[in-house]
């Protein structure tokens, strides 16, 4: 029942030119690349629903992920889940990235507003591909591009209307001057990251800087996430989370009382101490009024827990859920 349109990146609703926003009329449904668990044919990924469970939660409730090597994961990584482009050669998908990149900014742009000079625009794309996840700095990134703060904005508005990226915003916990509130900054998609930085299998190795490699999972790992809301069967939101005296958390889904921490870990090993932010945040910080469950997203092929409600989780727990 009813009529569909499929629109492309363009969204015709935010047009000026349509005069109609048929409020109340219409559903809009943002198609993003595919999740693993899509590109594995599998089901949802579930972890909220399964973290959040009373009264708490349990590994044997959990799917048996699949083993994955690192350089298995590294390639989902690059690989990203636009599916005409995924299975590409190396070279073929980063120039098909980098075009469809492109043409967003040639095309699509232009149906929102009128950009003077779209190199600034494709120069702010590439300045976003190199801090996803990281915090945004509007101010600097100005400094950087050449044009001011208000222009930013409004670019950084229509790339999230494109849905080329999300802005992640901070939880507070309302104790004023203590919780930092800029928002982080995430690509839709790391296939798209890892082309317009040039990012390889060699850019990866075990000796090679895990900066780099660390940023690339937590965005990968925030999409997944963020595919995996509509899904769940309580609504979440998601967040991140740091404080002034450095202790940060990657990402925190939050819903009712509870709050699902994720930290990441771009490493085949994990100990107790990867989880010391999860565990200050529940029992000193901000969360001690809160359910908090603390997961943290490593590359192994084992889940693991550490105590009551510290757990973690191979990347492949995203697509370990059965079909329905």
């Amino acid at each position: 029942m009813g009529q569909f349109i499929l629109t492309g990146s363009s969204n015709v609703f935010t047009n000026a030119h349509v005069a109609d926003s048929l409020a109340g009329r219409v559903q809009t449904l943002t198609m993003l690349p595919l999740s693993g668990a899509e590109v594995q044919r599998k089901g949802p990924a579930r972890i909220l629903d399964w973290a959040s469970r009373t009264p708490e939660p349990l590994l044997r409730d959990l799917p048996k992920p699949e083993p994955v090597s690192r350089n298995g994961y590294i390639q989902e990584l690059l690989a990203g889940g636009y599916p005409e482009i995924r299975n590409l050669p190396d070279r073929s998908r980063q120039r098909r990235y980098r075009d469809y990149v492109d043409t967003i900014v040639e095309r699509d742009v232009a149906d929102l507003i009128k950009v003077r000079k779209s190199d600034a625009m494709r120069r702010l794309i590439d300045q976003i591909a190199a801090r996803t996840a990281n915090e945004l700095n509007v101010q600097e990134m100005g400094s950087i591009i050449g044009v001011q703060r208000p222009t930013i904005e409004t670019y950084l508005d229509v790339l999230t209307k494109l849905s080329l990226m999300s802005r992640l915003p901070a939880w507070t916990s309302g104790e004023a001057g203590r919780d930092i509130r800029q928002p982080k900054v995430h690509l839709v998609d790391t296939g798209i990251v890892a082309a317009l930085r040039n990012l390889t299998s060699e850019s990866f190795l075990a000796d090679a800087n895990p900066a780099a490699l660390g940023g690339v999972l937590e965005t990968f790992v925030h999409n997944e996430l963020l595919k995996s809301l509509p899904h769940q069967q309580s609504h979440w939101r998601l967040y991140h989370w740091r404080h002034q005296r450095g202790r940060e958390i990657d990402i925190l889904a939050e819903t009712n009382r509870t709050i699902v921490g994720f930290e990441m870990k771009a490493s085949s090993n994990v100990d107790l101490n990867d989880f010391r932010h999860l565990q200050w945040f529940r029992t000193d910080g901000p969360g001690s009024a809160w359910n908090v469950i603390g997961i943290v997203v490593y590359l192994g092929d084992r889940p693991l827990t550490f105590g009551s409600k510290l757990f973690a989780l191979p990347l492949s727990s995203f697509w370990s859920f059965a079909a329905d």
